[in-house]
């Protein structure tokens, strides 16, 4: 119950200061609107048929200033004067205008037949509407997912957007999914997407999920080659919540606990008993237990170390409100989560203040500031020393504490293995905990110079300062360590843009953005450490108590980009779309000799449902053909990689053993170090059928990235091992497929179904080796060797291993291609004819990606009810289950098996094609065998909310209530934890290896929404 003592201890003064905070600014909106002649108006909004409208935008036209209309259809709301026009649009609904004429209590009806093509898109430094837009765009509304509890903002993308992979992997409080937009073009520089928040572009900084409002993910080269060199990998723009309105409050909470989805099914004690003897008769020994029923341990040490229920809550609190000239949101929010495996945690306090102002008639300002402090406690997942690793391969004869209640040693059991830890050791020994401070701020001065032309100034801060505090306790025989680590890290944005549109004759319309952009990175670092305290009281509280001091180190690193950047849109007739856009980028990471590249962009859209002869098409409503090409960059590739650089050194010399410190060069310079380039060629379709009832997109996409950055090995007289360079093609293509549906939009009840699908082929087109391949990182034991292969025409990162064909039959001799094979072994197969098994018969066994990628959404609503559906799920591609090596090598290093490991060949089960060979001491080669399929569907959150009447409750628009379930289950034939496998890999050639991920949990939530 710690968390409920944090999270109410928390609230009160969050709930506090913002309430002082909002009192003050709506005292000073209220004082400032005495100053101006306003004009008060109410109302109701209506479909045709005379039923209200709950939820209609209302704006007043030409400036911000807006309402949504209550559950009745009822509105109020202040406008600059009494021959305003109101703006009253909703989805399914056309837009209509309305002038006031001097009336102050007014009745709307809407009609049907909407398609929202007239809704506004977010581009790079700018906007557009839908029906204007030739590039290829997907948009999110925050709206989807009111009931959805949302722990990070990637969830909010998986299975939301077609083309857009989010792979969580690990289930780790705090941790963040992985996002790959169309495919990942880099084999050594980062593939994650650009991330633009309120303008501020980044790669890192994200708001709190309860803060956004809407996102736009920009995935051709026509949407992101404005942003150049930061825009290869995708862009996705997310906007956060903004004022409007009457002052409102609304409180968003929910509470919920978390447990482990799926535990893998593994021996019990006298299984395990039963499996020691049986190897050990197979192998010639005495009995590992020479009396089966004196062993009456059975220890799951899943239940040992998960969770039964973990819980997990979230509070946001929010206010926002203005007039036509000064709007505000404010919001705050506490976030706690404890983890599904014991001493892992993880809590936020975000808070967030976004201003809007009309200083002049020809200025307006908006400001938006983020605070966030975070904690978090990690377990160890280093592969086969981690937690979650040891913890499955633990003996179940093996007692948690010893008869004195000390820790269990695990060298104890007459099957011990050296590389055994007794899990509980692992879980309580060790502190490791992440306490990070962000500081996000940026402010956006909008000069009206002449009409249609407009120059916005952006300048903004980003600060990022994380401390780690890691400490081993002195437990079970163990030297205690302390180390802490801090990194700080700031980043400065300076946007100059300059953007004008106009129509002429009614036929031409002329847009163009130009501008320059400047912005700089400074980071720095420093770890210390000691070790052998005395005692643990103090932790890494007082470093110089310990008895062995450690080396610090330090350092510092800068970089910076400036661009200038420019787009023209034309459009002839509201029929012919023509975008043409270009960057040119200098960047401080790249050579002496390529720090400046230029990335243009064309493209061009028929928007074939103007032509006049359109109107013959019976139920197609909007036809659009889009056909984009350009060219985008990576400079994400670590600072300082052009540069030779020294690193520094000592020696011990003189009788009092001083140290001597020196450096020695470790890298070698390459000034011709340039930008990895991706051409991307893309043409869709977009249209939609019966009155906006179903809306279909459709992209078709090649990408080829050259320049591939790659380390490329040097002769030994060169002093160096290896050299960074330009040497290596990739290519990624696909489509995308993506359908949305209003198949009920009545007043009372609305149904809309989504589904997206996507598949995307990569492949390996060139790279830097004489025989064209090379491997990727050695997995440390039990396999010690790689796993992955980057090869000429095949997919990057490939499986490469031996295949397997069943089982011998017979003791094998001189002459068989495993001449030390008993009958009950593995057999492999001998793919090059050499007539032996070598390391030369390994070959391709899979790919790491899937062959699909799915998403299905589901709302409906049905007048105070409402029910919100996710499906999301991937088909193909192939996973590496390295715990199998260790759970299910036949018994080889007598670690605790899976529960399949029972159909193995024995002398009772003679089968040739059983499931696993005999129990033996054979280390089994890396094959086929412990490869899986990665195909999986999940039901990612089913939502179910009731809308309380508030009619009678003075001063309360909304109380909504709802049950939330998260991966309530899952539809896989994987045996680990979850199917969604991330490597805990720096490098992006590790694909798909699962070494002990954080086991994925189901989660099932209780919440409430009031809003007054």
């Amino acid at each position: 119950m710690k968390i409920l003592k944090k999270s109410h201890c928390n609230m009160p003064l969050i709930a506090s200061a913002l309430k002082q905070l909002a009192g003050i600014i709506c005292l000073s909106l209220l004082c400032s609107t005495t100053l101006n002649a306003q004009f008060e108006v109410r109302g109701s909004v209506k479909a045709s048929e005379g039923v209200p409208l709950p939820g209609v935008n209302i704006i007043e036209k030409g400036t911000s200033n807006g309402i949504i209309s209550d559950f009745d259809g009822n509105f109020e709301i202040v406008v600059s004067d009494e021959d305003a026009v109101l703006v009253f649009s909703y989805i399914g609904f056309t837009t209509k205008e309305f002038k006031l004429n001097g009336q102050s209590d007014i009745s709307v009806d809407l009609e049907e037949g909407s398609t929202g093509l007239d809704e506004v898109i977010l581009i790079g430094y700018g906007s557009q509407k839908k029906s204007d837009i030739t590039g290829s765009v997907a948009s999110i509304d925050s709206k989807d997912f009111e009931i959805t509890p949302l722990n990070n903002f990637s969830s909010m993308l998986q299975g939301a957007v077609a083309g857009v992979e989010v792979i969580k992997g690990s289930y780790q409080p705090g941790k963040s999914g992985i996002v790959r937009i169309r495919g990942g073009n880099s084999m050594i520089g980062s593939n994650d997407p650009l991330y633009v928040v309120d303008g501020f572009p980044s790669e890192s900084i994200l708001p709190n999920a309860n803060d956004i409002e809407s996102v736009q993910v920009l995935k051709d080269a026509s949407a992101t080659a404005i942003y150049g060199s930061r825009g290869a990998n995708g862009v996705i723009i997310i906007t956060t919540k903004r004022g409007k309105g009457e002052p409102s409050i609304k409180l968003d909470t929910y509470y919920g606990f978390q447990s482990v989805r799926n535990k893998i099914g593994l021996l019990s004690g006298d299984e395990y008993v039963q499996f020691a003897n049986e190897k050990a008769e197979n192998i010639g020994i005495a009995p590992y237990f020479p009396d089966p029923a004196s062993v009456t341990v059975n220890t799951d040490w899943q239940d040992v170390i998960f969770a039964s229920s973990a819980p997990i809550a979230n509070y946001n609190l929010s206010i926002t409100g203005g007039n036509a000239d000064n709007k505000f949101a404010i919001s705050g929010n506490y976030f706690q989560q404890d983890g599904a495996v014991r001493n892992s945690d993880y809590n936020s306090t975000n808070l967030r203040f976004n201003f809007d102002n009309k200083i002049k008639d020809w200025l307006n300002v908006s400001t938006s500031i983020n605070l966030e402090h975070n904690k978090t406690n990690r377990i160890d997942l280093s592969g086969t020393v981690g937690l979650l690793y040891q913890t499955l391969q633990a003996p179940p004869v093996a007692p948690v504490y010893d008869d004195s209640g000390d820790y269990y040693n695990f060298a104890l059991l007459p099957t011990a293995d050296p590389t055994w830890r007794n899990p509980m050791v692992l879980s309580d020994r060790t502190l490791d905990e992440d306490v990070g401070n962000k500081v996000a701020a940026n402010t956006n001065f909008s000069f009206n110079l002449l009409d249609g032309l407009v120059y916005s100034m952006r300048a903004g801060i980003v600060y990022d300062n994380l401390k780690n505090n890691y400490y081993l306790k002195q437990i079970a025989g163990r030297t205690n360590q302390a180390r802490i680590s801090e990194r700080d890290s700031y980043s400065y944005l300076f946007d100059n843009i300059l953007s004008y549109k106009n129509t002429f004759n009614d036929r031409h319309t002329l847009e163009f953005t130009t501008g320059f952009t400047w912005q700089e990175n400074i980071a720095s670092g420093f770890s210390a450490g000691s070790g052998n305290f005395s005692d643990d009281k103090l932790l890494t509280n007082d470093l110089s108590a310990g008895g062995i001091i450690s080396t610090p180190t330090s350092n510092k690193e800068k970089s910076a980009i400036i661009s200038w950047l420019g787009r023209i849109n034309y459009f002839l007739d509201n029929k012919y779309l023509f975008t043409f856009s270009a960057r040119e980028d200098g960047s401080s990471k790249l050579g002496e000799n390529n720090k400046w590249g230029f990335f243009p962009s064309a493209a061009v859209a028929w928007r074939i449902s103007e032509e006049s002869w359109f109107d013959q098409m019976d139920n197609l409503d909007n036809l659009k053909l889009r056909i984009s090409y350009g060219q985008t960059g990576n400079q994400n590739i670590g600072n300082y990689r052009s540069l030779s650089r020294l690193n520094s050194t000592f020696a011990l010399q003189g009788g009092d053993e001083h140290r001597v410190i020196g450096y020695i060069p470790v890298v070698l310079q390459n000034p011709d170090l340039k930008w990895e380039v991706t051409n991307q060629f893309d043409v869709g379709l977009d249209f939609t059928i019966y009155g906006g009832a179903l809306d279909i997109v459709f992209d078709y996409y090649v990408k080829k990235t050259t320049d591939l950055l790659a380390t490329v090995p040097l002769s030994m007289s060169s002093g160096y091992g290896a050299i960074l360079k330009n040497f290596g093609d990739m290519e990624n293509k696909g489509v995308e497929l993506t359908v949305n549906s209003k198949l009920i939009n009545k007043p009372h009840a609305q149904l809309n179904i989504g589904f997206n699908i996507s598949h995307n082929s990569n492949k390996v087109l060139k790279v830097a080796t004489e025989n064209g391949q090379f491997f990727g990182p050695t997995i440390g034991s039990p396999i010690d060797n790689f796993v992955n292969i980057i090869k000429e025409g095949e997919p990057m990162s490939s499986f490469y291993g031996y295949r397997t064909n069943g089982l011998w039959e017979s003791d094998q001799t001189v002459g068989s291609i495993q001449p030390t094979a008993l009958a009950g072994d593995q057999k492999y197969v001998d793919t090059n004819g050499d007539g032996t098994i070598s390391s030369d018969d390994r070959a391709i066994i899979g790919s790491p990606f899937p062959d699909f990628t799915y998403g299905l959404t589901t709302n409906f609503n049905y007048k105070n009810f409402g029910l919100n559906l996710v499906l999301q799920g991937v088909s193909g591609g192939k996973i590496l289950m390295v715990q199998k090596f260790t759970i299910a090598d036949s018994f080889a290093r007598n670690g605790n098996q899976l529960n399949e490991v029972k159909n193995h060949w024995s002398s009772q089960n003679p089968d040739p094609n059983a499931d696993y060979p005999r129990l033996s001491n054979v280390n089994p080669l890396l094959s086929d065998r412990f490869f899986e399929d990665a195909t999986y569907l999940r039901l990612k959150n089913i939502g179910v909310s009731y809308n309380i009447p508030t009619s009678n409750i003075r001063g309360v628009e909304q109380i909504k209530l709802y049950l939330s379930g998260e991966n309530l289950f899952t539809i896989t034939d994987y045996t680990g934890y979850d199917p969604e496998v991330v490597s805990n890999s720096s490098s992006n050639l590790l694909q798909s290896v699962d070494l002990g991920n954080y086991p994925s949990t189901k989660t099932i939530s209780l919440g409430i929404i009031t809003q007054f």
